[in-house]
């Protein structure tokens, strides 16, 4: 079967791409779903299809790039700044994941006691890396950030109570644990 594609119906190239795709004729479909970019009325679903064919590649990396293009578009829609906020933290880009955790908690489309424990968590990821980069002191001030945020979150709590021990403030570390407790 072949599929001709005319730039000015949507409805129909995107039928075509969806055919393409269900056929395993992904070049196919790639390219009616790229010649949706072009249609302004379709625009949107080009960019789903090609935004869907590279999260089932696990391409992350383009994912994250054609989620933001969709964000643009759609800022409010809740399924699009999960994602965008999915694939941040899969990219371990924990201040764009702490962002959009803000933004995805403003318009309602994380709950409120999963936002306060990511943030906790997405602070603690940062300040990982930050320690694995060298950066001791921002990955101190990150720690202490996510155990103020919220004292019971025991990781949080044992990272900067053994930070503390390590710089020999076992005062500081042992009010962190009863705070903790």
């Amino acid at each position: 079967t072949r599929y001709y594609l005319k730039h000015d119906d949507g409805l129909a190239i995107l039928l075509q791409a969806q055919a393409a795709r269900l056929s395993g004729k992904e070049k196919i479909a790639l390219r009616a779903f790229a010649t949706l970019l072009s249609n302004k009325d379709a625009a949107f679903l080009g960019l789903r299809g090609l935004l869907q064919t590279a999260l089932d590649h696990k391409n992350h990396k383009k994912a994250l790039e054609l989620a933001y293009r969709a964000l643009s578009l759609h800022p409010k829609q809740p399924w699009i700044i999960r994602l965008v906020y999915d694939l941040e933290i899969e990219m371990r880009q924990w201040d764009a994941a702490l962002d959009t955790l803000g933004k995805a908690r403003a318009i309602k489309a994380i709950d409120k006691t999963r936002a306060h424990s990511d943030y906790g968590a997405l602070l603690l990821a940062r300040a990982d890396d930050l320690a694995l980069q060298g950066d001791h002191n921002e990955a101190l001030s990150c720690t202490q950030k996510a155990h103020a945020h919220d004292p019971a979150f025991t990781p949080a709590a044992l990272r900067l109570a053994k930070m503390y021990i390590d710089q020999d403030k076992r005062g500081r570390a042992l009010k962190v644990l009863e705070k903790s407790w």
